[in-house]
């Protein structure tokens, strides 16, 4: 996805997105502990999500938009190694609640059974990510290889709505089709770059092919010989470089 395709989308599709905060509006608003444990990863977004979400990020004063570019990028080369919160938090508050994706609304709100049911799938899916580093000569730590974010009992809907997870499944139905609107973008948004909004931002300012040559040399640098000169290196241009980007994509 080239910058200038982006930044037209994002100016070409305002109606979609007041639809987007539309359709997410249905989930219940919801109260808890303020434990930030929703907050132990980054939420996967639908591609309109990321467009929202890159076009916030650009509307940031400088110092609080180059944190959070500093904390994506660093979530994005060394994730496979650590455990990492999600670049929004900032404390215990969330920098973009307002346009928090559905997956952080929907938190705490899905039934034991479907928690459980996506937890499997995940944990599957990480296989094949350990594999195939593992091809590459690096085992990934136990701490990140067994984390799995908790099931929340702390999560209480506050408007009085009836909220099930066939609710649920058709507020995200509703987002697909959507999303469906800006075709083929959603569905490279999630095959190309697994609705991993901090891989689409890395790509979007140095490609996506050596974003993930460069993340391979950061995780390899970091397990085989301890140091981050690499990834000290990268984030320093991927500051300079993402700076403009996303300043550019202003409407």
């Amino acid at each position: 996805m080239r910058r200038e395709v982006i930044g037209s989308m994002i100016t070409e599709n305002r109606q979609l997105l007041r639809e987007l905060h539309e359709i997410r509006e249905q989930v219940p608003r919801t109260i808890c502990d303020r434990r930030t444990c929703c907050c132990s990863l980054l939420p996967e977004s639908s591609f309109l999500e990321f467009l929202q979400l890159l076009e916030a990020v650009g509307r940031m004063e400088s110092n609080e938009r180059q944190g959070v570019i500093s904390k994506a990028a660093t979530y994005y080369f060394l994730n496979a190694i650590e455990r990492r919160s999600c670049p929004f938090l900032s404390g215990t508050d969330c920098l973009v609640y307002e346009i928090r994706p559905f997956t952080c609304r929907a938190y705490g709100l899905w039934s034991r059974e479907v928690y459980d049911r996506q937890a499997e799938i995940s944990r599957q899916a990480k296989m094949q990510v350990v594999a195939g580093w593992k091809a590459l000569g690096v085992d990934l730590p136990g701490n990140v290889l067994n984390f799995r974010q908790e099931y929340c009992l702390n999560v209480k809907a506050c408007d009085g709505v009836p909220c099930d997870d066939s609710f649920l499944n058709n507020i995200w139905a509703e987002m697909l089709s959507l999303d469906a609107s800006v075709a083929p973008y959603d569905s490279l948004y999630r095959e190309q770059y697994f609705s991993d909004l901090s891989f689409a931002l890395i790509s979007l300012v140095i490609g996506s092919q050596r974003a993930l040559v460069e993340k391979v040399n950061v995780v390899k640098e970091a397990v085989i010989s301890g140091t981050r000169t690499k990834l000290g290196r990268i984030l320093d241009e991927i500051l300079q470089n993402t700076e403009r980007t996303l300043l550019s994509l202003r409407s």
